[in-house]
Parts: C-alpha cells; structure tokens; sequence
C-alpha cells in the first residue's frame, strides 16, 4: 500500500466472495437470508475499516457482483447498513457498490443509493460477449475453437449469439450492418450515466477486457471504442485483468500491443 501511494495509485479493496455468497456459484445465497452471516461481513468490514480506513489512496468495495435479481432488494438493505457502520468509523472513505446480474448496468437501475456520501456506483462491462469471451471455457454453449473479430456489426452478434446462446448476452444490440464503434458503448454507457447523474454519484467500470485468445489486433481496436467513450463520458475504470486468469495485459499473448493498450490505459 506504502508503495502504491508513493506512486499515486489508489488501492480498491474489493471483497470477491463473502460466506454464504461466492458470485460464480449459482447455489450460494444463504448470505441474503442469513443474519448471522451478514452479521460477519459488517464486522469484516469494520475490521478493514479500522485498519486501512486512514489511507486516502484506499477505497472499498463492498462485493462483487451480486448476481440474482431475486435478491436485489435484500442487497440494497445489506450495502445500507454495512455502510452505515462503516460510517460509524470513518466517515470519509469511499465505497463502491454495484447492483445485480454481475455489477451489470441494468442492475445499476435497482441500485438504491445509501444515504451517505463518498459513495461510488460501479458497473462491469464485456460487451459484446461473443467478442471478449471468445473460446471461453467458463461460458454456457461457448464453443472452444470459435473466433471473431472486432470490430464487428451489431447484426451479426446478434446472430451469432442467437445461433450458440439462444437469446443470451444479447442486451441493448440492434439488427444494423454497421459496424461496432465508439458510438455503442456510448449508447450502452448513457442509461448507467443518467443514473449516476440522478444521485449524484461517480461512476466506476471496475472491470472491462478482452480474452487473450482473441485476436490482438481485435483487442487493441476494442480497447480504443471503449476508451474513447470513457473518456468522452466521464467514466472512470479498471481494466480487467493485470496478469494471468485469462485476460493478463502484461502476459505474453500481449506483447505486440501492449505499449499501445497502455497508452490508452
């Protein structure tokens, strides 16, 4: 931590699993119907609070991509009380919450802002999936030897994804042969924009990437649209992944762009 603030770097510190929810595990939920477990993970986060709470190169998160919809609004009351108490303690540092369907921005609509400030809204964002998630051994009915490059029309995603995911990760695309650009992240931005404008929030992608067994050039033409709408928009981000787990920009699979791909980092 001593290291990063030297450098300028802010830390998050971002609770990925918390007992009784683990957000790739679809038979994990006791967290939400549990007091006793809830109970846990305010008293965790009072114990980071106390112990990193100081630093001002340090922010919380409080978990990651709450995934049900189901459990939307139990969520809403945990992030609310968790805060709460946090608040007890320090009453400045920041907090990111993110809402359902995996920090997605359609979560962000059934996000209820707790009534504090220092609170950052965040979404994840991977669109199009079919393009990012190539080859992706993780994902339902995704075929391990299929490739696409970017950028790519809205059409033919949407075709495509019918064709291997029957309807799935398809949110928010049109039927139109032009092709993906800066211009679709800004349409797909506009609604997580709007929400954190309404309650006076800052807005956070705490993740967005591209699979290393997509083609690099692909990438870098991703990462430049994606950017450039962060950019214009005003959103501030963290790109998915430093090394390893399949997206690592410093891995071997990078090295032909990646002094471009940190330009625009």
């Amino acid at each position: 931590m001593d290291e990063c603030a030297k450098r300028g770097l802010n830390i998050v510190l971002d609770l990925h699993k918390t007992a009784g929810f683990v957000f790739d595990n679809t038979d994990c939920f006791d967290f939400f119907d549990d007091q006793r477990l809830q109970d846990m993970f305010v008293k965790l986060w009072l114990e980071m609070t106390r112990r990193f709470g100081t630093r001002e190169n340090v922010v919380f998160e409080l978990l990651n991509e709450v995934t049900d919809e189901a459990v939307a609004g139990k969520w809403n009351k945990i992030a609310a009380r968790t805060i709460g108490e946090i608040r007890k303690v320090n009453a400045d540092i920041r907090i990111i919450i993110g809402g359902i369907h995996n920090d997605s921005i359609y979560g962000l609509t059934l996000l209820e802002k707790p009534d504090f400030d220092n609170i950052v809204f965040t979404f994840h964002f991977y669109d199009p999936l079919l393009f990012t998630h190539q080859k992706a051994y993780w994902v339902p009915e995704m075929p391990s030897d299929y490739t696409i490059e970017y950028p790519v029309s809205e059409k033919k995603v949407l075709e495509e994804s019918k064709r291997l995911f029957v309807d799935k990760y398809i949110d928010g695309l049109i039927m139109s042969d032009k092709p993906l650009s800066t211009e679709f992240f800004e349409r797909m931005f506009k609604e997580a924009c709007e929400i954190a404008e309404k309650n006076g929030v800052p807005l956070y992608c705490g993740e967005y990437g591209v699979i290393d067994r997509a083609d690099t050039q692909s990438t870098l033409n991703w990462y430049g649209d994606i950017h450039a709408a962060f950019e214009k928009m005003g959103i501030a981000r963290a790109a998915w992944n430093y090394k390893q787990k399949d997206y690592g920009i410093i891995d071997e699979h990078y090295d032909d762009i990646r002094k471009e791909l940190i330009k625009l980092l």
